[in-house]
């Protein structure tokens, strides 16, 4: 009696996995798919000046109709720091004297369109 009830369930199984499931990779893909959709709504609705240190100081000033250089000045120790748009980072001691330690920042500028 055990024995035919065992060998019973042991053909179920077997004729249920002889059967070819084409169904299985359906919701990996629903899920990898939701994923990537709501990943690209987040990361398109960042701000790009998000993890700079800058507080937004409100001027009267027109709206700008062209691209503009967006800075963020503050200071570290004795450092003087300046974080751009596309986060490069140019940095010069406080008590700088010349120019010389700004050429960086100039030639940066100077690339831009």
């Amino acid at each position: 009696m055990k024995n035919t009830r065992w060998n019973e369930l042991v053909l179920r199984t077997r004729e249920r996995l002889i059967e070819p499931m084409l169904w299985f990779p359906y919701p990996a893909l629903i899920g990898f798919g939701l994923v990537i959709i709501l990943r690209g709504q987040l990361l398109t609705g960042f701000n790009h000046r998000l993890g700079t240190r800058a507080d937004v100081v409100n001027l009267p000033a027109e709206t700008l109709t062209v691209p503009g250089i967006w800075i963020s000045i503050f200071q570290v120790k004795d450092q003087l720091v300046l974080v751009t748009d596309d986060h490069n980072r140019f940095s010069w001691p406080l008590d700088a004297k010349d120019m010389t330690s700004l050429k960086p920042f100039i030639q940066y500028l100077s690339l831009q369109p």
